[in-house]
């Protein structure tokens, strides 16, 4: 009966650490948004793992190139000056592409996504999703305490200029998900949506999801599936 329930216990475990590769949760102290971004572990604030040269291409055709990174907290693009300065880039909205190294970041409606495998027009994607809680300090003509309501806000609804007045406990959550984009549009990453793109693989589609368990919140398993269905 012990050796029964340890398995179990392995098991919930096992399943517990591969959510938590998708969702990162925490908290920081900060007196401001602008503080709040330089409180957050990196690997949260930012897209890419550090500042990386890269170069920007705008949907007007031009391109700019620097040591930069994709803010997660505020979908911005901050690039490093020649005095070593983090500075926001203007424009960022006008953004269509970064290209660092071998890694393609796309801009989609306001927000970036990481190119991980492409095929034609279609291609897989990786998208980190970021929000935060922040205390509402005054609404109308009330003072309220600090704690006594709260906002939730993501990367496509705020600004990262606002200041708290005081240091503050912010929540925070990062998600990381996958998503078919064709053209300028994005899509879920589930079988419907891969048939959708390869109706050509639609029965060999859903025999691999089956045989292989394929799970769409896992970066191996949907680039498996990707390049099974981009195979001639």
């Amino acid at each position: 009966m012990k050796r029964i329930f340890i398995s179990i216990a392995i098991l919930i475990a096992s399943f517990a650490s591969l959510i938590a590769q998708d969702v990162v949760k925490g908290s920081v102290i900060a007196s401001s948004r602008e503080d709040l971004l330089t409180k957050l572990p990196s690997d949260v604030a930012y897209f890419m793992p550090e500042f990386t040269h890269a170069y920007i291409f705008y949907t007007n055709g031009t391109k700019f190139e620097a040591d930069l990174n994709i803010c997660l907290v505020d979908n911005s693009v901050r690039y490093i000056n020649d005095k070593g300065d983090t500075l926001l880039m203007a424009n960022a909205a006008n953004v269509n592409k970064i290209l660092a190294g071998d890694a393609i970041y796309q801009q989609l409606n306001g927000t970036f996504v990481h190119q991980l495998a492409a095929y034609g027009q279609t291609s897989l994607s990786e998208k980190k999703i970021f929000n935060f809680k922040e205390p509402e300090i005054n609404i109308g003509f009330a003072n309220l305490a600090p704690t006594s309501t709260a906002r939730a806000y993501n990367a496509e609804d705020h600004d990262v200029a606002k200041g708290y007045g005081k240091d503050m406990e912010i929540d925070y959550r990062l998600e990381t998900v996958y998503v078919l984009t064709h053209k300028n549009k994005t899509y879920s990453c589930k079988q419907s949506s891969f048939i959708k793109f390869f109706p050509e693989k639609k029965q060999q589609i859903k025999e691999f999801v089956k045989k292989n368990d394929i799970d769409f919140s896992n970066k191996d398993h949907v680039i498996s599936l990707f390049l099974m269905c981009t195979e001639k």
